[in-house]
């Protein structure tokens, strides 16, 4: 999941990084005894930084009504339709066009779709090497699991749960909880990973995003929609 963490916030964040520069700018130009301070090569300097920042954030502000005016819906408020992977074991109900990670490997399968508000993923893994001989073990890798799942993002749960997919079958584990992110804003995180002991493989749910709505309905059902072929 930290990969999904980093690419789509990283995007996200750059907005917010120009907003943030530029209300520096403007502090320090508001600011006469600042200004007092500063050499005429330092004022200079934060003129062209005031300047840089103010074409920076007009050209994303750009971007951004571009996209308004194609009246593209956020994912959050998008149609789910069926996505199954192929030589995969899963299906599952997504918006968008999800498209395959490249830094998948022999192990591991993982497809993600995301725009600006939120990242949905879904992923299929080899969990070969772990020890599910009995309810104990098996009990056990599902913490480490859905723990590391966690720590790799710097999340930080308000809610670890035990779940189960298909009745009992393939036993999980749920959290949900906040991400730190650039420049002060928490974004939200929903994850579930659940074991096929019998195929010894992990598959894993879930969504990022900085909007309450990833509590939504639209995200339930993509949440509660994933099958094991």
């Amino acid at each position: 999941m930290q990969i999904y963490v980093f690419s789509w916030g990283s995007r996200c964040a750059r907005r917010r990084g120009l907003l943030a520069l530029l209300q520096a700018m403007v502090i320090i130009v508001k600011d006469q005894s600042l200004l007092k301070m500063l050499s005429v090569g330092h004022k200079l300097l934060v003129g062209n930084c005031l300047m840089i920042a103010c074409l920076l954030l007009l050209s994303s502000c750009a971007v951004q009504a571009e996209k308004s005016i194609a009246q593209k819906p956020s994912l959050l408020h998008a149609p789910l339709k069926k996505f199954h992977p192929n030589m995969t074991h899963m299906s599952v109900l997504m918006p968008g066009s999800p498209s395959e990670m490249k830094d998948n490997s022999a192990d591991s399968r993982k497809f993600s779709c995301e725009d600006d508000d939120a990242c949905f993923s879904v992923a299929e893994q080899n969990i070969d090497s772990y020890d599910l001989h009995d309810q104990k073990h098996l009990q056990a890798s599902l913490d480490r699991s859905v723990n590391q799942a966690i720590s790799a993002m710097h999340g930080a749960p308000n809610k670890i749960a035990a779940v189960s997919l298909a009745g009992d079958r393939y036993p999980g584990r749920e959290a949900e909880g906040t991400l730190p992110t650039p420049f002060g804003e928490d974004g939200q995180f929903r994850i579930r990973i659940y074991f096929d002991v019998s195929r010894k493989k992990m598959y894993c749910i879930g969504i990022i995003g900085f909007s309450k709505e990833v509590y939504g309905p639209n995200v339930a059902s993509f949440l509660d929609s994933l099958e094991v072929n």
